[in-house]
């Protein structure tokens, strides 16, 4: 993997070298991102059959929420973008990008409040927490890509341009950490995973509008479609832990939980809107 990143950082710096009069240009862009897909997916994992009894949560499943879900909010996105000219409409590109997601805590609290769980002594006594509260987290993602633009006018008289981008390149993204826990009278349970990092494929698609406000300096606009290929953190460690008074005994209390470790796959995906101005040289 550094072999590549220092390949696509060779091919960017060897880009800036062909700098030629007006043939290149620098732009800086920034605006909001929507999850798009299973990203932005906030549906908690129903709890499934079977699984250890002793020990453990009964039943259970792996992940402690949807591990098909990224529970990922609206964001921000920016990038800083080089372009060189190959003629009047195309140009050879490279993107740097870095972009953030809120995990949607507030609907992975109500999924959480509103699980049932069989545990303890009485594996058929059904068992649900409230009041969850989990901390704030983001998604936290970089990247470098490389491809080609087109641009061409609207009218031939006026300096407005449709603009079009394809690019490709590596990722590398931050699998936020979750630390929850419900605490009421009778009864407690936390909820945690570790956070991890991975590299992995992008692609982004453009479509937008460039103004040449005159022959230095241009404004953008932009919609883009980025996503990513199966991005893969490796040894998560999730665990769960409750306290539960006795149903027979009061003011004794049965412990459970679990910890384990797991690879967790994510795709990424976000349509992001996003502005911004720069300059040929």
């Amino acid at each position: 993997m550094k072999n590549i990143i220092a390949t696509v950082i060779s091919l960017f710096l060897a880009l800036i070298s062909f700098s030629q009069s007006r043939l290149n240009s620098f732009s800086f862009s920034t605006g909001v991102s929507f999850p798009a897909g299973q990203f932005g997916n906030s549906t908690v994992q129903p709890l499934g059959p079977g699984g250890e009894q002793i020990g453990f949560l009964y039943p259970y499943t792996g992940n402690l929420y949807n591990n098909k879900a990224g529970f990922a909010k609206t964001g921000l996105h920016f990038n800083v973008l080089f372009e060189h000219k190959i003629n009047k409409s195309l140009a050879v590109t490279a993107l740097l990008f870095g972009q953030r997601n809120a995990v949607d805590i507030s609907t992975l609290e109500k999924g959480f409040s509103g699980r049932v769980y069989y545990i303890g002594s009485d594996p058929q006594r059904p068992i649900s927490f409230s009041n969850w509260k989990f901390d704030e987290k983001n998604w936290l993602y970089t990247g470098c890509l490389v491809g080609g633009s087109n641009e061409f006018k609207i009218m031939q008289h006026n300096e407005l341009f449709v603009k079009l981008k394809a690019l490709a390149g590596i990722t590398y993204v931050s699998l936020p950490k979750l630390n929850g826990s419900s605490i009421t009278t009778n009864k407690q349970a936390g909820a945690a995973q570790s956070n991890s990092s991975a590299a992995g494929f992008c692609y982004l698609f453009s479509t937008g509008l460039k103004y040449n406000y005159n022959k230095k300096c241009f404004l953008l606009f932009d919609i883009q479609y980025l996503r990513t290929g199966n991005i893969k953190s490796k040894n998560v460690t999730q665990n769960f832990n409750a306290k539960v008074e006795s149903s027979g005994s009061p003011g004794i209390f049965e412990t459970w939980g679990f910890t384990r470790q797991e690879n967790i796959v994510q795709r990424i995906a976000t349509l992001n809107v996003i502005v911004g101005a720069g300059f040929k040289f």
